[in-house]
């Protein structure tokens, strides 16, 4: 059997005040291909009298509120109109920016982008 490509799928979370991250990247041949970032409101966990106090902070995934994908690169984002639509946007791209920095670069950023002759 000859192995013609390895392909890992991590999946992560990462979560702030006003959302939950649901994060899936997938790395083919050591380099990353795609990050999908699931965007959902955190729900707090009830803390019982027997848990630590450090539990009431671990969210569950409350309501879906959209997604951001980046692929190449290219991003694309599904989150309907609110007023923290900016605020998600942003964090979810730095968290794209964090994974991005761990992993050698896709194919396409790692050649040299072409060179355009303006001299006339």
């Amino acid at each position: 059997m000859e192995i013609t490509s390895t392909v890992i799928t991590r999946t992560a979370r990462h979560q702030t005040d006003s959302v939950l991250f649901a994060i899936e990247y997938t790395v083919v041949d050591e380099r990353l291909d795609r990050i999908h970032l699931n965007l959902f409101d955190p729900v707090p966990q009830p803390l019982d009298d027997a848990a630590e106090p450090e539990q009431a902070a671990t969210p569950t995934q409350g309501e879906y509120i959209g997604s951001i994908y980046f692929e190449g690169r290219n991003l694309s984002c599904n989150i309907p109109w609110r007023e923290d639509a900016a605020e998600l946007f942003s964090t979810g791209v730095g968290v794209i920016a964090r994974i991005r920095e761990e992993l050698p670069a896709p194919a396409e950023d790692a050649q040299e982008p072409a060179t355009q002759d303006n001299s006339r």
